[in-house]
C-alpha cells in the first residue's frame, strides 16, 4: 500500500532553489511539502561541498536578497559564514563562503519555521499527468512507495526530473554534440600552510589569475586560481592526468582549511545510472591523485590532508527545460531587463570545456546584472508546474551564468511565490504585476 501525501504546493528538490521555493510558497499561506532525496537540505552547498556561493552582487549593488539573504544572515549569526566578501580570485564581485554542516541546520530550521512538511530520503520516479496538468508525483524511499498530490508543483531537482518524467520538453548540453559541462567532486583539505601559499604568490605573480602582489594587504579570505607553471610541470612528469589547467581553491571557515575545485569529470551523463556511477568512481580517484600532486608540488600543501569529499559529484549542467522563453547569451552579457523579470543574476558566462581542460568566460558588460523572465520558469506543454534552479529555460551559454546557487535562491523564490498565487487564485495565468509586487514586498530585487 502506498503512503499518500497531500499539499497545495509540492516542491521537489531541497537545494537552494527548493528551499527558497518552499519557504516562499508557505509564507503566502498555502500548505507545502518539500521532497528531498538526501537526509538534509542545501543541495550542492551541502551534498557536494560547493563553497563559496557566487554571487549576490553586481559590482557594488546587491541584486539577490530575499530568502537567500535571510539564510546567509542566519549562517553568519551561527558562525557558519563570513557573509559576502570581495572575491579574492577577482572573477566576480563577491563570494559567500558557507559551512556545509551549518547550512544543513539553517536550511532545515527556516523551512520548518515556515510550516513546510519535509519528506527526506525520497526520489521521484514517476509523475501523473491528467489533460496536460501535473497532478501527482510518485516517490520511492526507505519505506517503499509514496504518492504526493498537489495543486501546483515546483521542479527544483536540478536535472529537471519532474518535467522529464511528466513528458515535458527539454534540451541537453550544447548545440551540435549535446555534451554538457563537466562535473567536479569537491575536496575539503586541512593542514594547509597559507603563509607559504601567499609567499609563493608574491614571488610569482605571473602564475596567477589575480596576483596577490596587486593587493595592498593579505586577504582576509583566501582564494587562489593559478600555479599554472606547476600544473604544467606536473603534467610533464605525468603526475597530474586530470583535464585541468589551473589550481583552484578557496578557504573554508577554519584555519588551514581549503575547498579544492579541481577534479574534472568529462563526458558523463548525470541523468543515468551508468553516468552517475562512472562520475562518482572517477571523482574519488581524481581526489586521490590531486592530493598527491598538491602535497608534492604546491607550496603550503606538504602536510595537508583530506578531511572530506562531497557526498556526490556536483554537476554544472544536465537537462534544461523548454520554457515559454529561453534566456540567451546576449540577454546575459548585455544585462537585458524584461517586463516579466522575477529574478536577477550577475554571474559571468563560465563554460568549462565538456571535452578538455580549457575554460571560456565572458563577463557581463559594465558590471551590470540581467533579469530572468517569469517565462523561463514555466515549461511549455504542461500545467500545474513551475521550474526553478539549475534547470530553468536557457541556452547552453546562458545556463553557464544562471546555474549558480545564489541565482537559484532567486528563481526559487519567484517560482514558489508564483505557485502559491496560482493555488490561491485558482489560475494558471499568474498576474505578473502582482507577482512582482509580492516579491518586492519580500525584499527581492527586480
Amino acid at each position: 500500500m502506498k503512503t499518500m501525501f497531500e499539499a497545495e504546493v509540492a516542491v521537489i528538490g531541497g537545494g537552494p532553489a527548493g528551499v527558497s521555493a518552499a519557504i516562499s510558497a508557505a509564507r503566502e499561506g498555502v500548505s507545502v511539502i518539500l521532497v528531498e532525496r538526501y537526509g538534509f537540505l542545501g543541495g550542492m552547498s551541502t551534498a557536494a561541498l560547493v563553497s563559496p556561493l557566487m554571487t549576490f552582487h553586481a559590482g557594488d549593488e546587491q541584486i539577490i536578497k530575499g530568502v537567500g539573504q535571510e539564510i546567509i544572515d542566519m549562517l553568519i549569526n551561527q558562525g557558519g559564514s563570513f557573509g559576502h566578501v570581495p572575491d579574492p580570485v577577482g572573477f566576480v564581485s563577491t563570494v559567500t563562503p558557507v559551512d556545509a554542516e551549518a547550512m544543513k541546520v539553517v536550511c532545515e530550521k527556516i523551512v520548518l519555521e515556515a510550516g513546510v512538511k519535509i519528506i527526506y530520503h525520497s526520489l521521484v520516479d514517476g509523475v501523473e499527468v491528467q489533460e496536460g496538468r501535473v497532478i501527482a508525483a510518485h516517490l520511492t524511499g526507505k519505506g517503499g512507495k509514496a504518492v504526493v498530490t498537489a495543486k501546483q508543483f515546483v521542479d527544483c531537482t536540478g536535472d529537471g526530473d519532474l518535467i522529464h518524467l511528466a513528458g515535458g520538453e527539454y534540451e541537453f548540453g550544447r548545440n551540435g554534440d549535446g555534451l554538457t559541462q563537466p562535473g567536479s567532486l569537491f575536496l575539503r583539505m586541512g593542514g594547509v600552510d597559507l603563509p607559504k601559499v601567499y609567499a609563493y604568490m608574491r614571488e610569482n605573480p605571473d602564475e596567477f589569475f589575480h596576483p596577490l602582489a596587486e593587493q595592498a594587504a593579505l586577504p582576509s579570505y583566501v582564494g587562489v586560481c593559478g600555479f599554472f607553471g606547476l600544473i604544467t610541470e606536473g603534467r610533464k612528469n605525468r603526475e597530474l592526468t586530470i583535464a585541468r589547467d589551473r589550481v583552484l581553491f578557496f578557504g573554508g571557515l577554519h584555519p588551514g582549511e581549503v575547498l579544492v575545485n579541481m577534479t574534472r569529470i568529462i563526458n558523463c551523463n548525470p541523468t543515468t545510472f551508468h553516468g552517475l556511477t562512472a562520475a562518482e568512481i572517477q571523482g574519488r580517484s581524481q581526489c586521490q591523485e590531486l592530493t598527491r600532486f598538491l602535497k608534492k608540488y604546491i607550496p603550503g600543501f606538504s602536510d595537508a590532508y583530506i578531511i572530506q569529499t562531497g557526498v556526490q559529484v556536483g554537476f554544472r549542467e544536465s537537462r534544461r527545460i523548454k520554457g515559454l522563453y529561453s534566456l540567451t547569451k546576449e540577454d546575459v552579457i548585455f544585462g537585458k531587463d524584461f517586463s516579466d523579470g522575477v529574478a536577477r543574476g550577475a554571474f559571468p558566462i563560465d563554460i568549462h570545456s565538456p571535452v578538455g581542460a580549457s575554460l571560456f568566460a565572458e563577463k557581463i558588460k559594465k558590471n551590470r546584472s540581467y533579469s530572468i523572465p517569469y517565462r523561463c520558469l514555466v515549461p511549455i506543454g504542461l500545467k500545474g508546474v513551475h521550474v526553478a534552479g539549475r534547470c530553468i529555460s536557457t541556452t547552453h551559454e546562458a545556463h553557464a551564468s544562471t546555474r549558480v546557487m545564489a541565482t537559484c535562491f532567486a528563481t526559487g523564490q519567484a517560482a514558489g511565490t508564483a505557485a502559491a498565487m496560482a493555488v490561491r487564485e485558482n489560475t494558471e495565468d499568474v498576474d505578473i504585476k502582482e507577482l512582482k509586487k509580492h516579491l518586492r514586498n519580500c525584499g527581492v530585487v527586480l
